[in-house]
């Protein structure tokens, strides 16, 4: 009998990716859809595209959704099934989440090849993500670093639209990080919600879809005095970040703020705590303070390490604490963590000192909020033998970031003479400009004093920009001054 040799017909795949692959939906899809690209904005779409639709009222999401279907969208990623035939509709419980993933996929999913750590907390974020970056090389690893709108994928730092990046650029600085040699990616991942931002905004979160093996909560006090949201929203975005951690990641939060262990009940993963107290896993103890840094010693189990840093008080000993225990939870040591802290450069304007050989400390802080302003004067009172000289460099700062700075404070500086009736006091001199603030500081200043230089809620990259050449030329003149006297007497 002869033999007959059967072969199939195959049917070549399409180019892109199969959206039923990569979409978990709620109603079956009418067709099977390849993506090459997508988009959250009827403006930029074009022929082939899908669109997710934002998660609106049901008129006006199929408004949006005939107009991406009119200028070429083949299919829809919809909450809700809507009353268009001319396109597949993906129907999804979250689209935000969907579009993430999606993005992800385009781009060949580098987040499940890459070690993914988020830090988030409502301060000390950015410092963190620094911190770790330097860890992360301590241990031999080289990461990708996401980090107030810059990312650096190993090659090229690039500056993003805005510091909370859209999913498709988190997806590309993590595809670019991938194919650079990375196999680790740290981000700042921001939990404050703007006014404004709700369901519909599928850009509101940019790591929506990633999955982080770990994440770090530095803190999870809400600011009373935010611009951006309400404490319960601050609160609620707090909590919402927790999605983005994976089912076994492990969640690291600060052992010392009540909020932070509310989130343990809603993490039934792993976990590791950080803090000051005995019932922190990885433990701080400030062992000696100078006005040129401080010595911490940091204790997990029965290992222990000494860590020097420039940068003095209780907030960036606290941030140490916090890259120490999210750098044990990535699989580094605490012998390497301590080493990349050693080795990290100092945040810009954090308790940055200017010396120029005067008798007396100075220091330079961005101090964007009542508490960072609490924060550098206590600072500078636990390493000054004499007075805190503190000077606000922008002008008209709020009441409460001056009532912030008094209990540490024997001398407040501030510029603006239209502060308002409450900022007063025996101890308050008000001048008309931030340079008269500076230069009366650094003029009334003795040896032992410490002059804390606050730019509150400037930017962090630009605080203090100029003022650091002012304070050296000042303080120059006055060494010149005193060194001419000197001669004259």
């Amino acid at each position: 009998m002869e033999a007959w040799s059967v072969r199939r017909a195959t049917r070549k795949r399409p180019p892109g990716v199969r959206l039923a692959e990569v979409l978990e939906t709620t109603l079956p899809p009418a067709l099977d859809v390849y993506a090459t690209t997508c988009t959250d904005r009827v403006s930029s779409v074009r022929q082939g595209d899908v669109y997710c639709v934002p998660d609106v009222e049901a008129t006006a999401a199929a408004r949006l959704a005939q107009a991406a279907v009119a200028a070429g969208a083949q299919a829809l990623i919809t909450g809700q099934l809507l009353p268009i035939v001319s396109a597949t509709q993906f129907v999804v419980a979250d689209v935000a989440e969907a579009y993430g993933k999606l993005c992800q996929a385009l781009v060949g999913a580098p987040a499940t090849e890459m070690h993914l750590t988020a830090v988030t907390g409502s301060f000390g974020k950015s410092a963190v993500v620094g911190l770790l970056r330097s860890i992360a090389v301590a241990a031999g690893r080289q990461p990708s670093v996401l980090d107030r709108g810059v990312a650096d994928d190993l090659v090229e730092a690039r500056r993003l639209e805005s510091d909370s990046p859209s999913p498709p650029a988190t997806a590309r600085w993590l595809a670019r990080g991938l194919a650079n040699g990375s196999s680790h990616a740290i981000a700042e991942v921001g939990c404050e919600t703007p006014t404004n931002a709700t369901k519909a905004d599928t850009r509101a979160d940019g790591f929506a879809g990633v999955g982080f093996g770990v994440m770090c909560v530095t803190n999870a006090a809400p600011r009373s005095n935010s611009q951006h949201a309400s404490l319960e929203d601050q609160r609620a975005a707090i909590h919402r970040s927790l999605r983005g951690l994976k089912p076994r990641g492990v969640l690291v939060v600060n052992a010392d703020d009540q909020e932070c262990c509310r989130l343990l009940s809603r993490c039934p993963g792993a976990a590791i705590t950080f803090g000051f107290s005995d019932k922190a896993d990885v433990r701080g103890t400030v062992l000696r303070r100078h006005t040129a840094g401080q010595v911490l010693l940091i204790q997990h189990g029965a290992e222990s390490a000494a860590v020097e840093t420039s940068t003095v008080g209780d907030a960036h000993a606290a941030n140490c604490l916090a890259a120490t225990a999210t750098a044990i939870a990535s699989g580094a040591t605490l012998q390497q963590a301590a080493a990349g802290i050693e080795n990290a450069s100092p945040a810009p304007r954090v308790m940055q000192p200017v010396v120029c050989g005067q008798s007396f400390a100075v220091y330079l802080d961005a101090a964007a909020s009542p508490v960072a302003v609490a924060e550098a004067t206590r600072a500078a009172g636990a390493v000054t033998s004499g007075r805190v000289l503190t000077a606000f460099c922008a002008p008209a700062p709020r009441p409460s970031a001056v009532d912030a700075a008094r209990p540490a404070s024997d001398v407040l500086m501030i510029a603006g003479r239209e502060t308002g009736p409450g900022v007063s006091g025996d101890s308050v001199r008000v001048l008309d400009d931030p340079f008269s603030a500076i230069a009366l500081a650094l003029a009334l200043a003795e040896a032992g004093d410490t002059v804390v230089l606050l730019a509150c809620g400037a930017d962090r990259e630009r605080a203090g920009g100029g003022e650091e050449a002012v304070v050296r030329q000042l303080l120059h003149m006055r060494i010149e001054n005193e060194q001419e006297t000197a001669k004259a007497g």
